[in-house]
């Protein structure tokens, strides 16, 4: 090749760059460098925005795991009409936390044994059984202890049962999910709403 067709070659390869043949190598690699900055600098960016978004993903599960506190629990619930269609003759349910008592209320179908079906009565956490005047509904009153664990875990003892529960609490919903009910049998998680 000769110096006039490398010249040609050099100029087109620089032109290509966007730079003037009279422009030295090291300010070749300068220019080049820049696209490295930049690609440097947006990764950076880049992986500073994931981590961020990381963190504030990592501190909502934190919070969740915390579950709730005493105070959070202390105060009257009412098992949500979603949760009551778990427990057929069931038609009412609520619960009162307070200190290291629970005590709550349970009304069902007098005339199915549905309702009762789903009761762990009768033992000696029962403080009453009202029938209504109608004799169309059952009222029982009852009653037993928790204590508020790590995690989100309730320890009841209801009864002669003793169990730990998950609780979640919601605060935009005013709701308090358990993993499953605090006294009814069977079905599975349900929530209950500030009452």
């Amino acid at each position: 090749m000769s110096n006039a067709q490398m010249e040609v070659l050099e100029t087109e390869t620089w032109s290509d760059l966007g730079l003037d043949a009279a422009e030295d190598e090291n300010d070749v690699r300068t220019k080049r460098g820049g696209g490295k900055k930049k690609l440097l600098l947006s990764a950076t960016a880049l992986m500073l925005a994931g981590g961020c978004i990381l963190y504030t993903l990592h501190a909502r599960q934190l919070r969740a795991a915390k579950g709730l506190t005493a105070a959070e629990l202390s105060g009257k619930w009412v098992l949500s009409s979603s949760a009551l269609s778990q427990f057929p003759g069931v038609l009412k349910q609520s619960v009162q936390f307070s200190g290291n008592d629970v005590k709550g209320t349970t009304i069902i179908r007098a005339d199915s044994p549905a309702g009762t079906d789903h009761l762990p009565f009768p033992d000696h956490t029962v403080d009453s059984v009202v029938e209504s005047g109608d004799g169309y509904k059952l009222t029982a009153a009852w009653h037993g202890t928790f204590k508020v664990l790590s995690g989100g875990r309730v320890d009841l003892t209801i009864g002669k049962a003793d169990y730990t529960l998950r609780a979640t609490l919601n605060p935009k919903t005013h709701g308090i999910t358990f993993s499953h009910d605090l006294l009814l049998v069977g079905g599975a998680k349900t929530l209950y709403t500030s009452g």
